[in-house]
């Protein structure tokens, strides 16, 4: 509305310069040639108002479209097959409308594939995560007894079989320096007996050549206690030792490495279950929105067809009928009581704050204009109107019908003129029409009207006061007889 009147506004002003020239042939006094004027004058103004509606039945339950289907992945519309008579009394749970649900059907279908196969795959999973600990611990107990074996056998050389070994060679040089000393006594002997010759130069020459066969076995064993001692024990004793560590070594691999595994099995069980938790739960949407595709009565009552906001007061044509297309979250009827009934009326923004609760109304229905239907206003208020986006409101009343019209076959749908008193009002000040007045965007602006001069337009600040829609009351800034431009766009009916 204020874009309208800013728009009148910049046309009016672009005709300024034409006015100069009409009012010095006219010596100075104001025209209106051109322009849609209104003379300032007193008058009586109150809120009653009287509109046009649509009937709809009270206490009504909208029913909407609850599926939402992809094809391709965006939203696509769902064909209604069937749908249940326009004015038809139901029961709670009867079902009003059925979609087309055979895509959905085709994706459930693939969709349970797909859940069955995943559900396959935990069961594998899970079987194979089930064998990991005892395959883990036979791992871990080969490794831990290989390492053991290697202590047991490195204990066995420090502690015990190193010290016998050292004792064996040792007790084998003392064996043979006891043999090299019996031989030298021996040698000794025959040679004193060959002086003395008790015997001949051969027995001498044999006992010597045992000796030497005893001392050379003598150097022999010393020479294997040395290199026990600093050769064969020490590398005896590092090989083993370096036996234990490559089995600790080999162990703690072993142990990371099963952790390792562990935690990758159950990183696996975990993804695993959660493709199978996905792929469920995709399953059972597409069998909740197969379901949704059969819409019930949410309660018993009448139905009635959803009339889109452009037929109303036209050709009252019904969005639902077999073959129509819907969308996901649209609005398709609803179900209400089944005698009584309300008319949902559009409202001027300005009259809302005078509607209240309870205010008394007469309604004359288009199928019986000569007969008024005592009723009452039953809320009024903004709304968010269909199709808009943003900050839109539109403005209603909703007022229910207090007489009994279950003889006159009333239905939702129907056109309804209704009047409503309000209790507002005030005797014999100035007013102008509504569209007389611009409400600057600028919240710090105040309202001002286009005043007719002899030279011209002139902005003219207002104080307002009672709005009814099509009159406001001017508390300042006009006097009776002034002359304000008028913007034919937002007079009602324009």
């Amino acid at each position: 509305m204020n874009a309208l009147r800013l728009g009148f506004v910049l046309v009016l002003l672009g005709l300024l310069a034409i006015f100069p020239l009409a009012t010095q042939q006219q010596n100075k006094e104001p025209t209106t040639t051109g322009l849609a004027t209104h003379k300032v004058a007193f008058a009586d103004i109150g809120t009653s108002v009287t509109e046009r509606g649509t009937v709809d039945a009270a206490g009504s339950h909208a029913v909407k479209c609850d599926v939402l289907q992809f094809v391709a992945r965006k939203p696509n519309s769902l064909k209604v097959n069937w749908v249940v008579d326009n004015g038809t009394m139901v029961k709670e749970g009867d079902l009003l409308v059925e979609l087309d649900d055979s895509y959905l059907q085709d994706q459930a279908t693939t969709q349970k594939i797909r859940r069955d196969s995943a559900e396959a795959d935990l069961v594998r999973v899970e079987s194979d995560d089930k064998l990991l600990p005892d395959l883990v611990k036979n791992r871990l107990d080969a490794a831990k007894l290989q390492l053991r074996r290697a202590t047991d056998d490195l204990k066995k050389l420090t502690e015990g079989d190193g010290e016998s070994m050292r004792k064996t060679y040792e007790d084998a040089l003392a064996d043979a320096a006891v043999d090299v000393e019996l031989w030298r006594d021996s040698v000794a002997a025959v040679e004193k007996s060959l002086k003395d010759g008790k015997t001949t130069e051969g027995v001498v020459k044999a006992h010597r050549r045992k000796l030497e066969v005893a001392e050379t076995a003598y150097e022999s064993a010393k020479a294997d206690l040395q290199s026990f001692k600093k050769v064969n024990y020490p590398k005896l004793r590092k090989s083993m030792e370096d036996m234990v560590q490559v089995a600790r070594q080999m162990l703690e691999q072993e142990e990371k490495s099963c952790q390792t595994e562990e935690m990758a099995a159950m990183a696996k069980l975990k993804a695993t279950r959660a493709v199978l938790e996905q792929e469920e739960s995709q399953y059972k949407d597409l069998l909740e929105k197969i379901k949704k595709c059969k819409i019930r009565a949410p309660r018993t009552g009448l139905v009635a067809y959803r009339i889109p906001a452009q037929s109303r007061g036209e050709s009252k044509v019904p969005v639902l009928a077999k073959g129509a297309l819907v969308d996901y979250g649209q609005e398709l009827l609803t179900v209400g009581a089944a005698n009584r009934f309300v008319v949902k009326v559009p409202i001027n923004e300005a009259l809302d704050p005078y509607l209240k609760k309870g205010m008394p109304a007469t309604v004359r229905l288009e199928t019986f204009p000569e007969r008024s239907l005592k009723a009452h206003v039953n809320s009024a208020g903004a709304i968010t109107p269909e199709g808009a986006t943003g900050d839109a409101k539109a403005f209603q009343v909703v007022v229910e019908i207090d007489d009994n019209v279950e003889k006159l076959r009333v239905k939702p749908g129907l056109t309804g003129l209704v009047t409503i008193t309000g209790d507002a009002k005030a005797d014999h000040v100035l007013v102008v029409p509504v569209a007389g007045v611009v409400v600057p965007k600028d919240k710090g602006k105040k309202p001002y009207c286009l005043l007719l001069k002899a030279d011209g337009l002139e902005e003219q600040e207002v104080e307002l006061g009672l709005n009814n829609g099509v009159m406001v009351e001017i508390k300042a800034g006009l006097k009776e007889g002034d002359v304000v431009a008028i913007d034919r766009r937002v007079l009602p009916g324009q």
